[in-house]
């Protein structure tokens, strides 16, 4: 049987597959409930794989509707009917067997002139993801949006792949607000990735320890900690930024999750045209971490275990250094940042 019940929810719900394609949905008071939708659900997905949707209206509104059923948020399917109803208008009342890849071309053609080639192809993934629904259920003998072309985007990180230079990173700091130059200079401080300053906790970060140090966390391939001594502007960093401290010591909205990446990102990216510089990725800025110390004479060895590498032989070959040496660092990216 289909219908389910959640053990600590008491809800209920349905979940079956056809034709490949899993179908599930939210949470209903009751079994009866619950097997009723599904029975409904059940009879217009057969309805639709017995023949093909007259318009490409509705076949938009059946993949919605499947997406909801996934626990897409209905932020992000406005985004989506705003766009299909803005610039797919000439195709809505067409069969979506008829549509050519070049009626797409000639549409997104327009997208991409109007607003911006990024916006071409966040709406060339979109009508990819509807018409790919389709073919999957067997309505749609093929993808036109799969033949299609995608859109060169101009270069938003400029120096994404090379490490910022201390003079930039100097003036980013002094023109990002200050929640982000906090952050900025913990990151720079410690070489940490982005996402292990994002995840800090009051409780990881021991200010009143002597030596002060931080605890951070990486998740890739499993958790992995490690300890960094914090140079006095780190420290000054993270007390003030306490202040602001919920869950997280830069929390996000809400205040129980961390700060996101495309939020801090925006701002970054809005410091670096304040400051007059490229527009830099956080990546850079821990770029500019290992560069510092390698040229300050830190071999490569003690870096590599310093920026927390994930790669098992690399942690193998830098079990024996000691944690004085690696801590040290942290004083001589302080010295070159003051």
């Amino acid at each position: 049987m289909s219908v389910y019940k959640h053990k600590t929810k008491r809800l209920w719900r349905y979940d079956f597959q056809l034709a490949n394609e899993r179908y599930t949905s939210r949470w209903y008071d009751s079994q009866r409930e619950a097997t009723e939708a599904e029975a409904e659900r059940r009879a217009r997905v057969l309805t639709g794989l017995s023949g093909a949707w007259p318009t490409f209206s509705a076949l938009a509104a059946e993949w919605q509707e499947h997406r909801a059923s996934r626990g897409v948020s209905k932020h992000t399917m406005a985004q989506s009917f705003q766009q299909f109803s803005k610039w797919l208008s000439p195709i809505a009342n067409r069969p979506p067997a008829d549509i050519t890849p070049l009626e797409l071309q000639r549409l997104l053609d327009r997208t991409a002139a109007e607003t911006s080639p990024a916006n071409a192809n966040a709406l060339r993934r979109q009508v990819g993801a509807c018409f790919g629904f389709a073919e999957r259920l067997g309505n749609l003998a093929r993808n036109p949006a799969k033949l299609t072309r995608p859109y060169i985007e101009p270069q938003r990180i400029a120096a994404d792949i090379d490490a910022i230079s201390t003079a930039h990173l100097r003036a980013v700091i002094v023109a990002a607000p200050p929640w982000l130059a906090r952050l900025v200079t913990v990151q720079a401080l410690t070489g940490a990735r982005w996402i292990e300053i994002a995840r800090l906790r009051p409780g990881d970060c021991h200010l009143e320890a002597m030596p002060p140090f931080a605890m951070l966390t990486h998740y890739k391939g499993g958790e992995r900690s490690r300890r960094r001594i914090l140079p006095a502007a780190a420290v000054t960093a993270l007390v003030e930024q306490m202040r602001d401290a919920g869950a997280y010591v830069w929390p996000g909205k809400p205040a129980t999750k961390h700060v996101g990446y495309s939020w801090c990102l925006t701002h970054l990216q809005r410091a670096c045209d304040r400051a007059a510089v490229p527009r830099y990725s956080f990546h850079a800025i821990r770029r500019w971490a290992a560069t510092t110390a390698t040229l300050a004479g830190v071999s490569s060895r003690v870096v590599a275990d310093f920026l927390g590498h994930a790669d098992e032989h690399t942690v193998a070959r830098y079990q024996q250094i000691e944690d004085a040496v690696v801590d040290a660092i942290s004083a001589t990216l302080a010295r070159e940042l003051a």
